[in-house]
């Protein structure tokens, strides 16, 4: 694989996707806290990552990631160009980013639960994962862009 055949643009998804994928499955994205129920101090904390809050959110996440990832990567190591196909791949790499991005914003907009779980908040995982969103939705972009030229 030669890394010059990399654009700013696919550096950009490759790396927004992985980390937000990182960010997906390990990294706390919601924390719950019960400090004092009935006057008796529990100190009882819980913290959940995407993948774990369910919904279907998280699969939809996942796919496009992998979706982005997989048109990119498997031109780069000359397994299959899905641009033969008559598929521009700076499309498919941007729908995938945006669906990932947009179901990140909803997840941060979203507490799951919500007001059924008293004192349940963002985490700081979350927020990582956001930025990292937003970079593998900047690196499609500019891939569309690149293609399109």
């Amino acid at each position: 694989m030669d890394l010059s055949k990399f654009s700013l643009g696919d550096k950009l998804a490759v790396v927004g996707g992985v980390i937000l994928l990182i960010a997906m499955f390990f990294l706390p994205a919601y924390s719950w806290s019960a400090g004092t129920v009935f006057g008796v101090q529990t100190g009882v904390s819980a913290s959940w990552t995407i993948w774990d809050a369910g919904g279907g959110i998280g699969f939809l996440i996942l796919l496009g990631v992998v979706v982005g990832l997989a048109a990119i990567l498997l031109r780069a190591f000359e397994v299959f160009d899905i641009s033969e196909q008559g598929v521009a791949e700076g499309l498919v790499v941007l729908i995938a980013a945006g669906v990932a991005g947009i179901f990140t914003l909803y997840r941060v907009a979203v507490i799951p639960g919500g007001a059924g779980i008293i004192g349940a908040s963002r985490s700081w995982g979350i927020y990582v994962a956001l930025i990292f969103a937003i970079v593998y939705v900047v690196g499609g972009f500019m891939k569309f862009q690149e293609d399109r030229a």
